[in-house]
């Protein structure tokens, strides 16, 4: 008995250790269902589980999430970071999955299912001594019910209808600029001084500045922008306004005495000390309409671009002159062409007039009172300062 246990003890101790290593893997397995990422994060796999996915809303920066999520907003960077799909920090949409780093996911509360139990086709009766004394009646009741056909249940999937994409957020549209109709900016700022000397400020750089005409107090925001040329009509060489180039937006942190200091929140492009300031407001925009065709006979030209170019194209921001005094809304959108122009025919017909050609089409970004900044959502080829416009889709409640 003493020879069996030298060697069979050790034996059954090794067999524990090597199987209880796969007990325990099993175990640990995974579900079999990873949480749904963003385009391009799919190989990673589910999130571990110190992240969060969390879902674009209208208006939203990664500034504004991470100040409301990580509690300090100078840690957006770690979620562009973390969301390699997103290829510009400033052009997020509604409905972006973003990967929030930091955030512990609650724990999902596992279902249980009942297990199920397999029943022969044929249940013979109980055992008399097993039978309850209701059973009987039972027994005779259920072929009745048995006779009885079960109604049918046709379930018909619906999809619910997918809101159309955005053309640009809100940010984007804030940075697209306009035209200055007036001769001035009534209540413009500036921005007087940089914490730290340097020659281009950016997105949490801190900023002194007056308000202008304005008061401000902690929380304020400032819309920041830049002056450009001179806006003319291409035909009628009439002078529209003067072109603003927005540049970002600041946050009033700390006011004391004459002091205001603050912090720029959103950049466009580089600010510099001197740049003017107005009051920031929200640029409303239709996101979940969608334009339909109209027969308002609306008509115009383009007469300017954020960016000087010889031709241009998809996405570029464009002026035109027609504005909110013939009812123009932002989402409304315009079909850009050119006249055909006139040809010699035959000599009995003389000179054949060419129908015009549908280059293709604008959105509508923001309005003034006779302008309007809008985006190109579709070339055939490029457009050029001086083509045509008409009203094609406009919104509708």
């Amino acid at each position: 008995m003493a020879c069996f246990s030298k060697w069979f003890l050790p034996l059954g101790i090794g067999l524990f250790l090597t199987i209880s290593p796969l007990l325990a893997v099993e175990e640990a397995k995974p579900p079999s269902s990873p949480a749904q990422l963003p385009p391009g994060e799919e190989e990673k796999g589910k999130p571990a589980q110190s992240e969060e996915i969390y879902n674009v809303r209208k208006g939203d920066t990664l500034w504004d999430i991470s100040k409301t999520l990580l509690k300090d907003p100078f840690l957006w960077r770690q979620i562009w970071e973390k969301n390699k799909y997103i290829t510009n920090p400033h052009r997020i949409y509604p409905g972006d999955p973003l990967i929030i780093p930091g955030l512990v996911a609650p724990s999902p509360i596992e279902k249980r299912e009942a297990p199920q139990v397999e029943v022969p086709p044929e249940v013979g009766p109980r055992p008399a001594e097993l039978q309850p004394a209701e059973a009987p009646k039972l027994a005779e009741e259920a072929p009745k019910a048995a006779e009885k056909p079960e109604a049918k249940v046709e379930t018909k999937l619906e999809l619910p209808q997918p809101l159309p994409i955005p053309v640009a957020s809100q940010e984007s549209i804030v940075c697209s600029g306009f035209i200055a109709e007036g001769v001035a900016l009534p209540g413009s700022g500036a921005i007087l001084k940089a914490l730290v000397d340097k020659n281009a400020l950016a997105w949490g750089d801190i900023v002194f500045i007056t308000p202008g005409d304005v008061s401000a107090k902690v929380g304020d925001r400032f819309a920041i922008y830049r002056e450009g040329e001179r806006v003319r009509h291409p035909k009628t060489r009439q002078v529209l306004g003067t072109q603003i180039r927005s540049l970002g937006r600041l946050e009033v942190i700390e006011v004391e005495g004459g002091s205001i200091r603050t912090r720029i929140i959103y950049s466009c492009e580089d600010i510099r000390v001197g740049d003017r300031l107005l009051p920031d407001r929200a640029v409303a925009f239709p996101y979940s309409k969608v334009p339909k065709p109209t027969t308002a006979q609306v008509e115009g030209y383009i007469v300017g671009a954020q960016e000087r170019a010889l031709g241009l194209a998809e996405r570029q921001i464009v002026f035109i002159d027609q504005g909110s005094q013939v009812g123009v809304a932002p989402g409304d959108v315009f079909s850009v062409y050119r006249e055909g122009g006139k040809v010699e025919g035959p000599p009995a017909k003389g000179e054949v007039t060419l129908s015009r050609t549908i280059l293709g089409e604008l959105m509508v970004l923001r309005v003034g009172e006779r302008t309007a900044t809008a985006i190109i959502t579709r070339s055939t080829e490029e457009f050029l300062v001086g083509d045509r416009v008409f009203l094609s889709k406009k919104i509708t409640d």
